[in-house]
């Protein structure tokens, strides 16, 4: 400022960017038929993976238990398009109950979190990460719920952002995709 009686200038800083940046949709486009075929695949990726870790957990399901049996609820279903490529990367997650017959032997409020992540392929989903939590060990098999997609760098290679239930509290885990796979990026204790 200065005294003189003199208009005062302001002084106005901008940040800026030589290029136009275009917002873009991250979620994938689906129509209500699609989504729902490919919701469905990913529901069977999920009972699918369920049964397959049941045993080496000590869940027992009811005899002779199908994929399609596997009731779930609490189910969560986010289609992305991570890389502008055209092609959806799911993540569904779901937690399973046992009936009332089966939960006594484990508890009746016990219940497990399936997550799984897949990308498509053709007309196919492709599986290649899934987390089945075990309500009695859940610092060695937490409950993995996504929470978004987050740009941590801020240059548009997107990852996925976890909330994970351990017996311990609550830990964040955030994983990038690429190709067939989730790479850890960070992990946090669990508070």
């Amino acid at each position: 400022g200065g005294g003189g009686g003199g208009p005062e200038r302001a002084r106005q800083v901008a940040v800026g960017d030589a290029g136009h940046s275009v917002p873009q949709e991250l979620l994938f486009p689906l129509g209500e038929p699609q989504r729902r075929q490919m919701e469905a695949s990913a529901r069977a990726l999920a009972q699918s993976e369920l049964l397959r870790l049941a045993p080496m957990r000590g869940l027992k399901l009811p005899a002779a238990t199908q994929a399609a049996a596997l009731t779930l609820d609490d189910e969560q279903f986010v289609p992305y398009d991570l890389d502008y490529r055209d092609y959806a990367t799911i993540v569904f997650s779901a937690r399973y109950r046992l009936s009332a017959g089966a939960a006594s032997a484990a508890g009746a409020s016990r219940s497990w979190v399936v997550t799984v992540i897949a990308r498509q392929d053709g007309e196919k989903l492709v599986a290649f990460y899934s987390a089945v939590s075990d309500p009695r060990a859940l610092d060695l098999y937490p409950e993995v719920r996504l929470v978004d997609a987050v740009d941590p760098e801020g240059y548009g290679r997107y990852a996925l952002l976890f909330r994970e239930q351990k017996d311990g509290g609550v830990s964040w885990l955030m994983g990038r995709v690429s190709g067939y796979e989730l790479q850890t990026l960070f992990e946090t204790a669990a508070r």
